[in-house]
């Protein structure tokens, strides 16, 4: 593995996260046609972190999943009554984890990943890649554009459900305001997530490092 990875990236690889097992709350509205669907998962084998997938609908009833979460029955079926998957989103490079096996639950579902995901996960399923343009079906629900990819090959889409006006990030900004246990905040606030809504360390080392680039897709968004 080459030496520009990062720590997170080359731990995510080798110890993946885990679902915390019976933590599993049905999705909840957001807005008309928008869900979200918490889980929680062990990072590193150490410490929780809530997890959290956004289920959007698009004009003819189907639905796209950002960020799968893991394939558990509960979380299929719970998605799977709002109607029917057409596409898993990988949102960004570390986002993947749960993707192929949740769209494969999904009968006739596909996934489509953030630039450059294809080639940083080998042996991933991807089905297409987000493109400057956003794919048929989501005019007038759905728009995205794209941080990067950056000189370290870490990318991240951003969202807006036009809708309900409702802007929809991964890892550019954190806001977690609880932890199940002080254990899990002190681990979590020595990595580098912030106390309050905005960018962590990593997300600052590989997606905001090129200020530039950045402040391009942030202007578009």
């Amino acid at each position: 593995m080459g030496s520009g990875r990062s720590l997170q990236d080359r731990l995510l690889r080798r110890l993946a996260p885990r679902p915390v097992v019976g933590f599993a709350p049905p999705p909840q509205a957001v807005g008309e046609g928008l869900w979200e669907l918490e889980r929680r998962l062990v990072h590193f084998g150490v410490a929780q972190l809530p997890s959290r997938t956004s289920i959007v609908r698009l004009g003819d009833g189907s639905l796209v999943v950002i960020s799968a979460p893991p394939a558990d029955a509960a979380g299929v079926e719970a998605i799977g009554a709002l109607g029917r998957v057409a596409q898993v989103v990988v949102p960004s490079s570390f986002h993947y984890l749960f993707a192929a096996d949740f769209a494969g639950r999904c009968t006739g579902a596909s996934v489509v990943a953030a630039p450059g995901v294809r080639t940083r996960v080998p042996g991933l399923r991807v089905d297409a890649e987000l493109g400057a343009e956003s794919p048929s079906g989501w005019a007038g629900v759905l728009e995205h554009v794209a941080l990067g990819p950056t000189a370290q090959g870490t990318c991240e889409v951003l969202f807006f459900h036009v809708p309900s006006a409702t802007l929809i990030l991964t890892d550019l900004a954190f806001h977690v305001t609880a932890y199940p246990t002080p254990h899990d905040r002190w681990v979590w606030r020595a990595s580098g997530i912030p106390r309050r809504f905005g960018p962590g360390g990593t997300t600052r080392a590989l997606l905001l490092a090129d200020r530039a680039a950045a402040s391009r897709a942030l202007a578009r968004a």
